[in-house]
């Protein structure tokens, strides 16, 4: 959140390394892999101790930003007192444009103007509690990357893990914002005798869900000593399977080739609630959050299973001026809602307590020119984390129970 300290990062790690092999940037070095940064390390202190992200000029940065200033009201960011859905949705997409202004905009500019990519992936992206608690937000971070990505740990898949949603998120991103390859830190902490069929399990589960570019965890210049536990599988030399590795590398090649081609097609677009969750949360009671994670796990299972694809609409990414600008437009086959470069003909409202205002805005445009807009139970009530002086959803969507 301090854009002094991220400055001294990049002073301290990508000038060092333009100054050792710059030469190669663009060409040898094709980018820089950023590995889970986070808002704060939520380790042992942070569960013993509620806390939240902070830095030295947030109050002022908050008022510019909110109008109001967030000191005389942060008991409501750990208690149920005042006017606590307010302050925490304020508080939380404050606090994820600020983590996006100070740390992934200046990455990404530096890589931009070095010729290098910038991908990786960001801390705790699989679900909205840890969003919420690790990076404020996961899609917002995606427009300053040239390849983003996600991370897939472990050999097994786990339907309510949210991993779904981890890979959703960023095919969402990547196809409304136009970019040309969704990256997946694949088969870390999956062992290092994990086969080649189990890797090509994972790999085509992620591939079917939106990935384009399988990224192994990890190739090791050495094993010696604690190398050899860092979290293997390790895809490199020393495997005594190495000679064979080309039936899994080939393989994915020339997929990520295909899927990286054309213009996908997907008509659902499901509105994220991560706004919600930011409303709920508090730093040590989680279970309101836990509730809108099943239910939105149920939801995005549930489509998937009806073989329905769907992608999720971000609401900053979605504002005016935002990466993926959204808008109501008319078609030979009935109105659309466009985001970025993609159109959806069907909108669902997911479970959750608020929706942002441009949102509200744009449901109305869409269910008035004909839309379809499904809404499941509880049906959001708030517009910005505040009462609504009018119904946060319009009298044409259709609620689900």
């Amino acid at each position: 959140l301090n854009p002094d300290a991220v400055r001294a990062f990049l002073d301290s790690t990508h000038e060092a390394y333009a100054r050792s092999v710059g030469e190669d940037f663009g060409d040898a070095v094709p980018g820089i892999f950023t590995d889970e940064p986070g808002l704060m390390y939520r380790g042992l202190g942070a569960r013993t101790q509620p806390a939240i992200p902070w830095t030295d000029d947030f109050p002022a940065y908050f008022q510019a930003r909110n109008g109001y200033d967030l000191r005389p009201h942060l008991p409501a960011l750990f208690f149920d007192a005042g006017e606590f859905h307010r302050v925490r949705y304020d508080y939380w997409r404050t606090v994820t444009e600020r983590f996006v202004e100070s740390y992934s905009q200046p990455v990404g500019e530096w890589c931009a103007a070095h010729n290098l990519d910038y991908t990786g992936h960001y801390n705790a992206e699989d679900s909205l509690l840890s969003q919420a608690q690790w990076i404020g937000a996961a899609m917002p971070h995606y427009p300053a990357m040239h390849v983003p990505g996600i991370d897939k740990l472990g050999r097994q898949i786990n339907a309510h893990a949210g991993t779904v949603l981890t890979v959703k998120q960023l095919d969402s991103a990547v196809c409304q914002l136009g970019k040309r390859r969704a990256l997946c830190e694949n088969y870390g902490c999956s062992g290092q005798d994990f086969s080649h069929t189990g890797r090509k399990w994972l790999g085509d589960w992620a591939y079917a869900l939106g990935i384009t570019l399988n990224n192994p965890h990890l190739s090791l210049y050495s094993m010696r000593g604690e190398r050899k536990r860092d979290y293997p599988q390790n895809v490199f030399y020393q495997q005594p399977w190495w000679p064979e590795n080309p039936l899994i590398a080939d393989y994915y090649t020339r997929l990520s080739y295909v899927l990286s081609q054309g213009q996908r097609v997907v008509d659902i677009l499901v509105i994220h609630p991560i706004g919600s969750a930011w409303t709920l949360y508090r730093p040590g009671a989680s279970y309101a959050v836990d509730r809108l994670d099943r239910a939105l796990d149920d939801l995005l299972l549930g489509l998937m299973r009806a073989q329905r694809d769907f992608h999720l609409g971000d609401e900053m990414l979605m504002e005016p001026g935002g990466a993926a600008e959204a808008r109501v437009t008319a078609g030979g086959q009935g109105p659309r809602l466009d985001v970025g470069e993609m159109a959806y003909r069907t909108v669902i409202v997911p479970p959750g307590v608020t929706l942002a205002r441009n949102t509200v805005r744009l449901l109305e445009e869409f269910s008035a020119a004909g839309g379809v807009v499904l809404a499941l139970e509880p049906c959001p009530t708030l517009i910005d984390g505040r009462p609504a002086d009018h119904p946060a959803l319009p009298d044409a969507v259709r609620v689900v129970d």
